[in-house]
């Protein structure tokens, strides 16, 4: 994160980081679902590719749609972000597409899903990490979440789980101090 600082779209990836929202999710929040106030966003539609075309759809389940709180640094990031997004928009004058959605082209038109992809990989290159696939920023969020004691119930509703056992399978045997910690707290 520290890396992407000055990204255009360094809010974007620490949205990923902060709440584990899909891709599809990232790529469909419009600033109607954004209260910065109130340090939290809705989850409302996805951008997905069909084939070749970009499609706005319903979240993936029931569940998805959702309500997410944010951090402070996020929310931070996010009005930044919208204040550079302002700029970007003077400087354009006519030629910008108030398209509405949080994280856009130059010119106002939203970033394409599989770009977003694109993008990620070459801010992995260029810090030299090991190369990592864009969903896994979902899984480090929600290993991260239970790391730090975030009930699982609570991590599940974040990512948008139709289930909690979804979560529990998925996450649960990430971290080896989780049983540790879980040996030390039965000992005490």
């Amino acid at each position: 994160l520290a890396h992407a600082e000055p990204d255009r779209l360094a809010a974007m990836w620490r949205l990923f980081v902060a709440t584990g929202m899909r891709r599809g999710e990232v790529a469909g929040l419009r600033w109607i679902d954004v209260d910065l106030d109130a340090g939290r966003l809705a989850v409302r539609s996805t951008r997905v590719l069909v084939y070749t075309d970009v499609q706005v759809v319903e979240p993936k389940t029931r569940r998805s749609r959702r309500a997410v709180s944010l951090d402070a640094g996020t929310v931070d990031a996010l009005r930044a972000h919208r204040a550079r997004q302002e700029h970007e928009r003077s400087l354009a004058g006519d030629a910008w597409i108030d398209s509405g959605y949080v994280f856009v082209r130059e010119d106002g038109r939203p970033v394409d899903p599989d770009r977003i992809t694109h993008l990620f990989g070459v801010a992995v290159a260029a810090c030299g990490l090991p190369r990592i696939r864009l969903h896994d920023l979902r899984h480090t969020a929600a290993t991260r979440a239970r790391g730090a004691g975030v009930h699982p119930k609570v991590v599940s509703e974040r990512r948008g789980h139709s289930s909690i056992a979804i979560t529990l399978d998925t996450y649960s045997h990430v971290l080896p101090s989780m049983q540790e910690d879980a040996a030390a707290k039965m000992g005490s």
